[in-house]
């Protein structure tokens, strides 16, 4: 995850689209958001599972938006050209994807690509920041009610294939 400078910023917010969506945070006891909790990496050979990292998350994008013309495309292998760079709200940006699902539509899954703890570092950072989340607790429906916020709200860039992620709440 890079730092970006305020001048970047203001650039990057001034060439936001109309294309956006309201991507949920869901709060399943053991999956997108909390990953960690669920069941762990099962090595094939050895039938070892090891555990999750505590920030490992991603989000389940409901069908309706992946089925948009303007929402990125996935591919069932993960190429390398499914990856889309992010820029966020609070002045950070890391590359993400999209992947899983069925025929046709590979975007089931968004996540930060390479390292999986990226997306998570910065949505359970805030979270922690704001003094409602605990390392190795659940993410609640409450806990996102006393951040603020359910949503991520992910606008297109004009001329790019980036993303601007925002969940940022007024305090």
């Amino acid at each position: 995850m890079d730092k970006i400078t305020p001048e970047n910023q203001v650039n990057i917010q001034s060439r936001l689209s109309d294309v956006a969506f309201e991507i949920p945070a869901k709060t399943e006891p053991k999956s997108n958001l909390n990953c960690y909790h669920g069941k762990g990496r099962e090595n094939m050979k050895t039938h070892l599972i090891v555990p999750r990292h505590w920030y490992e998350v991603e989000l389940i994008v409901p069908i309706a938006i992946r089925r948009t013309e303007n929402y990125p495309k996935g591919t069932p292998k993960n190429e390398p050209d499914t990856e889309f760079r992010v820029f966020t709200d609070d002045g950070f940006s890391f590359m993400c994807q999209v992947n899983s699902g069925e025929e046709g539509l590979w975007n089931k899954n968004l996540r930060s690509s390479g390292d999986l703890t990226i997306l998570g570092k910065w949505i359970k950072g805030r979270l922690e920041n704001d003094g409602v989340l605990k390392v190795g607790d659940v993410i609640t429906d409450e806990t996102l009610r006393a951040y603020g916020r359910n949503t991520i709200t992910m606008t297109r860039i004009k001329d790019t294939k980036d993303w601007f992620f925002d969940f940022g709440v007024k305090k």
